[in-house]
């Protein structure tokens, strides 16, 4: 795939993206390398900084997601030692 096909694919996804319902955090990001795309900024440096923005987010959630599991399954052995 030529780079601005790459460029243009990224940009729409971005559009997707930013149609969904997002942290602040994410939507800052999403829209700062959107910004990138259309004023031709360097590709690499545009993908590293959405990696760079969102990876860190990902992490928080991730384990913002793996805190609710837990607290759900010690809810359910208290649930099960109760019943």
């Amino acid at each position: 795939m030529k780079k601005k096909d790459l460029e243009k694919n990224l940009l729409i996804r971005i559009n997707d993206l930013l149609e969904l319902n997002l942290s602040n955090n994410e939507r800052s990001a999403l829209n700062r390398v959107k910004t990138g795309l259309e004023k031709s900024s360097y590709f690499p440096g545009v993908v590293d900084d959405l990696r760079n923005e969102l990876t860190p987010l990902a992490i928080r959630s991730l384990q913002f997601i793996q805190l609710i599991f837990s607290s759900n399954e010690q809810y359910l052995n208290l649930v099960f030692l109760i019943g």
